[in-house]
């Protein structure tokens, strides 16, 4: 039974690049539709919208392992390869509008039995309308939402089923700190297959991050971020991740950024890796 839940849990271990690694594109391609925030998170949406007529464009690479020791059964280990682009576009002021699409490359490795898959992942669009901006600036409240699209291939552990994600984010904006939240509800409302598997964990989950980040230096900010999600039928998983962001150029509109991210529960991936290159205006 033990050996049946951790290979259930795999697609769990998958579901987790929704919140650890770009996937949906508005949850974790944080800065793409966040209009032009040099201090904003690497892994945490924010409430932050482009400006009308405004833009981003972007792509990425990110890297997770999880490793479980099932005892007499051995080792159950996942690691997952993300490559992806994506972009952003500010309909008015409020709104801002976006996509994502992902490459993923998976390895399973139980014991001695070794295998990989590799394909493009689910295509995600997402919106953000920003419902309150405080008179001088600092506090904003965004509505989110994103539909991811089961147009990825089977192989790469994708093209199942279709999510919904609806929830809010908040930021607020100090001297040299700024401070981000969300919380947001995933929900299937398509799927091509049933899988005992999929049954078990349910058909909703709970996804929350924080973050705050420090302007070091004028052109160099210092992040840290903690994310959570709840599935349905299983622990929550809660990580922490460290990062980084250099902006680049005369006018400020080149963001690098880098961060690592560390599991803190059972449930959680022990440890990962994200890079991004965004270019706004």
């Amino acid at each position: 039974m033990r050996l049946q839940r951790w290979i259930h849990g795999s697609i769990f271990v998958m579901a987790m690049v929704a919140f650890l690694l770009p996937s949906p594109a508005e949850a974790q391609f944080s800065t793409i539709g966040q209009g032009t925030l040099e201090r904003s998170p690497v892994f945490t949406p924010t409430a932050m919208v482009h400006d009308a007529r405004g833009y981003s464009v972007g792509g990425f690479f990110g890297y997770l392992t999880f490793v479980e020791d099932l005892g007499d059964f051995g080792e159950f280990a996942v690691d997952l390869e993300v490559v992806g682009m994506g972009g952003a576009y500010g309909v008015t002021d409020r709104i801002t509008v976006g996509a994502l699409l992902p490459y993923e490359t998976v390895r399973f490795e139980f014991g001695e039995e070794e295998a990989e898959d590799s394909g493009l992942g689910d295509a995600a669009v997402f919106g953000k309308w920003q419902l309150y901006r405080s008179p001088d600036g600092p506090l904003r409240l965004t509505a989110v939402g994103a539909v991811t699209l089961p147009t990825g291939e089977d192989d790469a552990g994708a093209g199942e089923e279709t999510t919904v994600s609806i929830g809010g984010a908040a930021s607020h904006e100090a001297e040299r700190l700024s401070f981000h939240g969300s919380l947001t509800l995933d929900f299937v409302v398509g799927r091509e297959e049933e899988s005992d598997a999929v049954e078990d964990e349910g058909d909703t989950a709970f996804r929350y991050s924080a973050a705050a980040v420090y302007q070091a230096a004028d052109r160099f900010n210092l992040i840290g971020e903690f994310s959570g999600l709840k599935v349905e039928q299983l622990d929550a998983s809660h990580a922490v991740a460290l990062a980084a962001r250099l902006v680049v150029g005369r006018e400020r509109t080149l963001f690098l950024d880098g961060g690592g991210f560390f599991g803190i529960s059972d449930t959680a991936p022990d440890s990962g890796f994200l890079v991004r290159m965004l270019l706004t205006r």
